[in-house]
């Protein structure tokens, strides 16, 4: 990412060389491929024991896939590279709070791999990072995420050499209109300029450490931290709990213009595994105009982790009990074209775009 006028002027962290692995098993992307999903088709488990998730490149009809990984890894949000040659995923650590489990309230690291050079390591391993996923800048050198650090909850960028940390979202809470400060953001994602965050808000409301309002809602941000603002109400469900999750609008992504956001709402009409409310998918401007929905009335299934395509495409993933579908869905901004890769093996997950070949 260039150094403009927009990026925060918070204090760098002291440059500290990551630490790199040599991965011989990592395989390039090839050009035909357009998604990136997680899945369990090898049938690897992690050294504890759990199924591991290996990520995939697939194409757009969901016919042609090629395994990138292939070591036995369990990943929870993951982001290919504008240049096509590196991934950021979010890396569980294991099941890290002992509940014979692995969710998304266990330890989590921000892993790159570098599959031109064949080569991983992670960042600021130190920190619980990655809450709601992980994306890049367009320098493909820049990642944003969200962490714990110092019982305080923010989104940074952060150079992919470990260098550059830079809180993003210091005191937004307040420009948000929160009475006090405290709250929890994540689910970030990065405009195609690079000059915006849209990101998951939840004030605090008190009294323990981490009682935040339970239901949330889409703000965005320059990366300046100016001009933060609000953009969804969360929908019509009522604050609570609804599973693991509580009410309220999750993971957004920009559109390829920077003027729209998809991104996902809970719903209430059904539950599915694990005791998941369903989730629609949902388009807005980012001054707030212009919602609607995506997803068919009255559907059943999580539809969540939304992406927008540089050609103005949205593919998304679904866990459908009712229907025992696991898989992406695509559809066009407008509701039309809505359809399943119902050709991939069941259970792949997390699918998001894979930035195209620059000509």
């Amino acid at each position: 990412m260039n150094r403009s006028e927009d990026r925060a002027s918070s204090a760098a962290r002291p440059a500290a060389a990551p630490i790199k692995t040599k991965v011989e098993s990592l395989t390039p992307i090839p050009d035909w491929a357009s998604l990136i999903l997680a899945a369990p088709w090898a049938g690897t488990r992690t050294p504890d024991g759990f199924p591991s998730n290996e990520l995939y490149a697939v194409d757009d009809n969901g016919k042609a896939v090629v395994q990138i990984t292939h070591h036995a890894k369990l990943y929870n949000h993951f982001a290919v590279s504008p240049d096509r040659q590196k991934i950021a995923a979010v890396r569980y650590s294991g099941d890290t709070n002992r509940d014979g489990r692995i969710d998304f309230r266990d330890r989590k690291t921000i892993w790159i791999m570098d599959l031109a050079n064949k080569e991983e390591w992670p960042l600021v391993p130190e920190y619980d990072a990655g809450w709601g996923g992980v994306d890049w800048f367009p320098d493909s050198q820049t990642v944003c995420f969200s962490m714990l650090k110092d019982g305080k909850i923010d989104i940074h960028s952060l150079n992919i050499d470990g260098t550059g940390l830079n809180n993003l979202t210091e005191g937004v809470e307040l420009k948000l209109g929160a009475k006090q400060p405290g709250k929890w953001v994540s689910d970030v994602g990065v405009s195609p300029d690079g000059r915006w965050i849209a990101f998951l808000y939840t004030p605090w409301v008190g009294p323990g450490a981490f009682d935040f309002r339970k239901k949330s809602v889409i703000a965005v941000s320059r990366v300046d931290r100016t001009e933060a603002h609000v953009v969804t109400d969360g929908g019509p469900l009522s604050p609570g709990q609804y599973g693991p999750w509580s009410a309220g609008d999750f993971d957004p992504e920009f559109s390829p213009d920077g003027r729209a956001l998809c991104f996902q709402r809970a719903t209430n009409v059904a539950t599915n595994w694990g005791g998941v409310t369903s989730h629609d998918i949902m388009v807005v401007n980012v001054d707030g105009t212009g919602l609607r929905r995506l997803s068919p009335a009255g559907n059943t299934g999580v539809h969540g982790i939304s992406d927008w395509s540089e050609d103005g495409r949205i593919v998304f993933s679904e866990w459908n009990q009712a229907d025992n579908y696991v898989g992406p869905v695509m559809v066009l901004p407008d509701g039309s074209g809505y359809h399943r890769l119902s050709g991939l093996k069941f259970g792949g997950s997390h699918v998001r775009w894979i930035p195209p070949v620059k000509k």
